[in-house]
């Protein structure tokens, strides 16, 4: 997953292989992220943020028993 800024724009990027599986935008809101796809409303998501470092993004998705963790690649 990819969370970019391009100007004022907050730019979502997951990727299957070596090319975008979904495009769309993010926000924090609180302690939310919130991801909109608006090409494909199902995969929208407004999840808890548990903890954020430099290197790595701990999450809770709603409707999930434990949290998704997400480490930065160089």
């Amino acid at each position: 997953m990819a969370f970019e800024k391009d100007g004022n724009q907050r730019v979502f990027h997951s990727w299957l292989h070596e090319r975008p599986e979904h495009s769309g935008t993010w926000e924090l809101k609180g302690d939310r992220l919130a991801v909109t796809i608006p090409e494909n409303p199902v995969f929208n998501t407004n999840a808890k943020i548990l903890s954020i470092t430099d290197k790595k993004l701990k999450i809770q998705f709603e409707g999930d028993s434990e949290p998704a963790v997400f480490k930065r690649v160089p």
